[in-house]
């Protein structure tokens, strides 16, 4: 190979001999690492390449599982044929290669491998968090099983412990202790984007403002908070709910970061898709389809102090924080990352040590989205009673027999089903009731959405009431068709939906 020949490629290239002294390097070294070709003189050694680029702010980039690169990183750079890669704070990798030139010399090539590393290591997070993300949404919809059961035997116990300090007493600290487990479980579902959203038209601007003068009530930061919102900014239909708890986590993070003083800006605004300038990575890894498709962008940025790369990777990991136990779980990102992705739009993530944190969450209006039905409204007090007939459909029994005694216990005449089959099967052998009361995920082959249309078709005098704490996105198309009650629900939610729908 001619020396004009090593001069067209464009990337770091070494000739050494086989002592390992160089004898040729390219110009484009520079390019790839500047600084490098001119801290090494006519007589330098493989060695003094390996000294340079570590000078110049790279260590050996440790991979899972080889934590040993680290202290036998030259033994691995000077190896014949090999790799290496070394990695800076602010994330750039670079790639060292080795070859055999001949018989007696040494071919070397520097490339930058940032852009691919990241791909890679893209890919894996989003690999780790969609698993754990589907994790954490399975045990939520669990855990809000356990807390309806939980929830409606205090109710229950509550009534006969009146007139009773100790034991009342005793009850409100299980049931406050209940409430946080549902904060918990609402979390969670959140995180695996399988809570049912009730999305509405929501006023961004509004909702912005309030969540900041909430977070400034409730913390005594002296920050500076620029705000910059224009008048004309669009609504977005979201669930108004989780939209502000992702407010509060990005607003929070900000605060927390600037260490109670400093500058953060808050920047809203309206854009359609061809107009969009991304910052470096996507979290959900596509593009969107849509050019012409209006999203609003809010964009909230501090002068703290930042995040190293090695940060920065992980910050939407579930339960990932540098926090300690005190101040945070880790799931702030996290929430906000599920969120975006269940609202169709994106978070993106730019941090460098020492500079500062910027976070963008893009969110398409969504003027076609599909909603929940809205929560049923107060009714009266004394009106949540009745003598009517309801089936009550759950597979878990002890969800089952809570619903049932919460029902019992106001006057109704109940009739149990185990899954859709079974009700299904009661129903057309002659079983008349005036309102079905049915779980959305259940064994067998039969859903609650399916069993409803199909009751609905048949026998349309039929109420019907769904209810779940967990509906995953798939099975989301039909639930508006009826009216939801999400888990974990307590007597009077449960009484209040089933006397509105039988007085229609």
């Amino acid at each position: 190979m001619t020396e004009i020949e090593l001069t067209n490629i464009e990337d770091g290239v070494f000739l050494f001999d086989q002592s390992g002294k160089m004898k040729y390097c390219s110009e484009f070294t520079e390019t790839v690492l500047p600084g490098l070709q001119a801290s090494l003189d006519a007589n330098a050694y493989l060695e003094d390449v390996y000294t340079a680029i570590t000078n110049l702010g790279f260590s050996v980039l440790s991979h899972a599982e080889e934590d040993d690169w680290i202290t036998e990183g030259w033994a691995v750079f000077k190896t014949v044929p090999g790799n290496i890669e070394f990695v800076s704070e602010d994330g750039l990798v670079l790639r060292w290669s080795t070859r055999r030139y001949g018989e007696d010399e040494i071919f070397a090539i520097l490339s930058d491998n940032t852009w691919h590393s990241r791909r890679s290591l893209h890919h894996a997070q989003l690999s780790k968090m969609s698993s754990i993300s589907a994790m954490s949404g399975q045990i939520g919809h669990d855990l809000n099983n356990f807390l309806t059961i939980i929830q409606g035997n205090l109710e229950l116990l509550e009534t006969f412990v009146e007139g009773d300090e100790k034991l009342s007493k005793w009850v409100a600290a299980a049931s406050s202790a209940t409430d946080r487990g549902s904060n918990m479980a609402k979390n969670m579902l959140y995180l695996g984007r399988r809570r049912p959203a009730r999305r509405r038209n929501v006023a961004t601007a509004d909702a912005i403002l309030e969540t900041i003068e909430k977070l400034q009530v409730q913390n005594d930061f002296s920050i500076q908070i620029d705000i910059l919102i224009p008048s004309d900014l669009h609504d977005i239909k979201v669930d108004e709910s989780h939209f502000k708890i992702v407010l509060e986590h990005l607003f929070q993070n900000a605060m927390e970061a600037c260490g109670g003083t400093g500058n953060i800006s808050i920047r809203a605004e309206n854009f359609v898709l061809e107009s969009l300038e991304t910052l470096e990575t996507k979290t959900d890894g596509s593009d969107h389809d849509s050019e012409e498709e209006a999203y609003i962008r809010l964009t909230v940025s501090d002068t703290g102090a930042g995040m190293p790369a090695q940060v920065s990777e992980r910050a939407f990991e579930p339960y990932f924080t540098t926090k300690n136990d005190q101040k945070g779980a880790g799931l702030g990102l996290s929430i906000a990352y599920g969120f975006a992705r269940q609202s169709g739009g994106s978070l993106l993530l730019a941090s460098k040590n020492g500079q500062g944190t910027s976070v963008v969450l893009e969110i398409p209006i969504g003027s076609g989205s599909l909603s929940l039905p809205p929560i049923p409204t107060d009714s009266k007090e004394g009106t949540l009673s009745g003598s009517e007939r309801i089936m009550v459909v759950e597979d878990d029994t002890a969800v089952r027999t809570i619903a049932v005694e919460m029902l019992a216990s106001v006057g109704y005449d109940i009739v149990q089903a185990t899954d859709a089959a079974n009700a299904l099967e009661q129903i057309e052998s002659g079983c008349s009731v005036d309102l079905v009361f049915s779980d959305v995920i259940m064994p067998g082959g039969i859903d609650g959405i399916h069993m409803a249309r199909i009751i609905r078709d048949r026998y349309p005098h039929f109420k019907i009431l769904l209810a779940s704490g967990y509906v995953d996105s798939e099975r989301l198309f039909g639930i508006n068709e009826f009216t939801f009650l999400g888990k974990p629900y307590d007597q009077k939610v449960l009484t209040q939906s089933v006397r509105q729908l039988l007085d229609e």
